[in-house]
């Protein structure tokens, strides 16, 4: 009974779990929970960076619960059967519905009657995620939602599939958490410019270094993989460097490996069928400016009883530019033409002057401008432009229309017979109280638009400024229609819309908002052009076909047109999520949740990332709906958010630490770890053990040296490995040999003892 214990043959048994780490070289749990934390905490401050404000306690507290998580997982096979798989399935199950309340979500919509509406919403979210200008406003309800949610799922993937205890491709499960983790980085530094790219591309390196190598290194190899890691990441930042200066080395963007490139073209004018234009996401066109806005193109100015058109007037009876405008409110930007085909000129507000164009200028008609040649891909151009940037303060401070010219701004024309149209002129609103006028109201009265100009009435009741009226009928609009790219064809769209269908596109919210603004008395136009696009980089914007758009302008005095956006945040173009009204056009939150209750709305699910924003949805007596009741805001709800942030990171620490004192690095050859722990517990007492050394010699040097019963623990396990029969160690055997080891030592010898040989939490 001489055999080597480096050499036992495989007689004795060895637990599962040290079988799948060896098998699968992915060393112990102390090291590769660290490496993974560190992965997943860095790409998702990251990804939270896409938030205007990144809810950093939330992520520590995903980091936390996802590597508790995989600490569960990865130790589930030390426990019996059936409990180690009813232990890592759990674990697996509740890190998703535990990390998706840790970002934020309301548990009321976790709950699986709730997940249609759920899933509904992420759907909006995600549909909206395409034309979103980063950092996101953590106001953009849906929006938000989807984009924070994306985090913990994809942590928790992640975690799962780095600790699962599969005994064969567990190297491609370690990969795919790995591309996980990428995927969520990636995404991220693309979508938003980060400083020091560099920097961060090194540590991502450094971090990816360490979870695929360091579980798997000697002691001995450390110092030379760190080596080559910082070499390594020296040679990517000389690289990465050069190759960010200047222009890209292969512009994909001037390849045409089929011929020319296709163009699009579009009509400006309103039509409010089924949508017809492209929707491919061709590029039309990069637009340079120092924030995002709408790329206005066209302004509709006339209202002919069915749809918003061109006017045909001078342009010498519109007010663009409001007298002593504020220059500080006026914007350059630069425009490089790519697949649009258009001969009008893209601008920002009210359109000024124009540059680079190679020829004369043309002002058209509704404060478009024509440009004298028609450009081509790749043509720039400088529009520079007035567009007022004021707050609600100033709004609603702003006096009454006083210009005659205004009047052609509140003119529609009314269905008077099957193939004619009377034309009215609505007086400009100068009060609080409003009067249309008898043949305004006489006329109203008797078209087919009677409820429409009832509505318009019912919205403006009680209004003290005309600000507050289009913040009503932006708000109503919003929360009372649905986006729908196929509406229904009806004789008079905009009627049906308001009255009937109730369901339509940006050209629909928009021209209904213009007509119930001009029944009331309040200059207002429509105005046809591109949402911000995507922001591709540093004052950059790539605008798409799938980015035309239709929004509305109102004319404040001493301001000048102020756009409004009345279309749902769920619309493909929609602007709102670029900020692009600011506090200026937005609508009341409180108004909108009055409008539509009876929900369980997004401005409730997530809560926690807008303080303010569960105080909005509360109705007028102060009761939110849905999912909001009873939840309390965020700030009453971060110390118990942060104690259990602490608890999960210090028992996560606790049982990191517990396993790095228990899985000490064992001699070479040994398999058995309670082997192992008894050639560690020999070196600690002075004999020179190594893979050379045979239970029996360990036996009898224990019996020496600390008794018999020190020894009885050795010879269970010989016995244990070569007669499987006979009584294998117990607790109490344990504890003679950790009392041996620490006998005449003190203290200190105590705890090297316990050490050395850590009580047993199972027999």
């Amino acid at each position: 009974m001489s055999a080597a214990v480096g050499h036992a043959g495989g007689a004795g048994p060895v637990t599962a779990g040290a079988t799948r780490a060896r098998d699968a070289g992915e060393g112990p749990a102390w090291v590769r929970l660290p490496a993974f934390a560190a992965l997943c905490g860095f790409c998702l401050a990251h990804w939270f960076g896409l938030l205007a404000q990144p809810p950093v306690i939330r992520e520590i507290a995903i980091v936390a619960a996802v590597t508790l998580g995989g600490l569960v997982i990865s130790q589930s096979p030390r426990l019996r059967a059936p409990w180690a798989a009813l232990a890592r399935w759990t674990a697996a199950v509740a890190l998703l519905p535990l990390t998706f309340a840790l970002a934020g979500l309301d548990a009321v919509l976790m709950l699986p009657w709730h997940w249609p509406e759920l899933a509904d919403g992420i759907g909006q979210g995600l549909a909206g995620l395409q034309n979103v200008t980063w950092p996101v406003d953590p106001g953009d309800d849906w929006v938000t939602i989807a984009l924070v949610l994306c985090a913990p799922l994809a942590a928790s993937t992640a975690a799962v599939l780095a600790f699962w205890p599969a005994r064969e491709g567990r190297g491609t499960m370690r990969a795919g958490a790995l591309i996980i983790l990428l995927v969520l980085y990636g995404v991220a530094v693309t979508s938003e410019e980060y400083r020091f790219e560099i920097v961060r591309g090194a540590a991502l390196l450094l971090l990816i270094g360490a979870w695929l190598w360091l579980p798997r290194a000697r002691r001995a190899g450390w110092p030379v993989a760190a080596a080559v890691l910082a070499l390594t990441a020296a040679a990517a930042a000389a690289l990465g460097a050069q190759v960010g200066r200047g222009d890209p080395w292969l512009d994909h963007r001037t390849w045409r490996p089929f011929g020319d490139a296709e163009t699009t073209s579009f009509q400006w004018e309103h039509r409010y069928g089924p949508m017809t234009w492209s929707r491919t996401g061709i590029e039309l066109a990069d637009v340079r400016a120092p924030r995002p806005a709408f790329w206005r193109v066209q302004a509709l100015e006339r209202f002919d009883g069915t749809t918003w058109r061109i006017s045909p007037s001078p342009a010498s009876e519109t007010i663009d530019l409001p007298p002593g405008r504020n220059r500080a409110w006026t914007e350059r930007i630069e425009v490089e033409i790519k697949a649009l085909d258009s001969e009008l000129a893209i601008g920002v507000g009210s359109f000024e002057a124009i540059y680079g164009t190679g020829g004369f200028v043309q002002p058209g008609p509704g404060g478009s401008v024509r440009l004298s040649v028609e450009p081509g891909e790749g043509s720039t151009y400088t529009s520079v432009g007035y567009r007022p940037r004021p707050t609600s303060r100033q709004l609603e401070a702003a006096a009454p229309p006083g210009d005659p010219r205004l009047l052609r701004e509140t003119r529609v024309e009314l269905p008077s017979g099957p193939y004619a149209s009377e034309q009215v002129t609505f007086p400009l609103r100068t009060g609080a109280a409003y009067e249309p006028g008898p043949y305004a109201r006489g006329e109203l009265a008797s078209s087919p638009y009677a409820r429409v100009g009832r509505l318009a009435q019912r919205l403006a009741a009680g209004a003290s400024s005309a600000f507050e009226i289009a913040r009503r009928t932006e708000a109503y609009l919003e929360a009372s229609m649905s986006y729908d790219e196929r509406p229904p064809r009806r004789a008079l769209p905009l009627e049906a819309f308001l009255m009937r269908d109730r369901r339509g596109y940006c050209q629909h919210f928009s021209g209904a908002m213009a007509l119930l603004l001009r029944m009331n008395g309040i200059p207002a136009r429509v105005v046809s052009g591109f949402a911000p696009g995507e922001r591709t980089g540093k004052g950059r914007y790539t605008v798409r076909d799938r980015d035309a758009h239709s929004w509305v302008e109102v004319w404040f005095s001493g301001i000048g047109w102020v756009p409004f956006d009345p279309t749902p945040p769920d619309s493909p173009a929609a602007g709102r999520q670029a900020g692009v009204s600011a506090d200026l056009g937005r609508s009341d939150p409180g108004t909108a949740a009055d409008l539509a209750r009876g929900a369980i709305g997004a401005s409730g699910a997530l809560s926690a990332l807008d303080p303010d924003k569960r105080g909005d949805a509360a109705g007028a007596d102060g009761s939110a709906d849905g999912a909001g009741a009873g939840s309390g805001d965020d700030e009453g709800g971060m110390p118990w958010l942060a104690a259990a942030v602490g608890a999960l990171v210090a028992l996560a620490a606790g049982l990191a630490g517990g396993l790095a004192l228990r899985r000490r690095r064992r001699p070479s050859g040994a398999d058995d770890p309670e082997v192992a722990e008894v050639l560690e517990a020999l070196r600690r007492m002075g004999h020179r053990a190594d893979r050379r050394t045979t239970l029996l010699e360990a036996e009898r040097w224990l019996e020496r040296r600390a008794g018999p019963a020190a020894a009885d623990h050795v010879r269970r396990l010989r016995d244990r490995r070569y007669a499987p029969r006979s009584r294998p160690p117990t607790r109490a055997s344990r504890r003679a040999l950790r009392r041996a080891l620490a006998a005449g030592r003190g203290p200190r010898g105590a705890i090297r003892a316990w050490l050395a040989v850590p009580p047993r939490l199972r027999a």
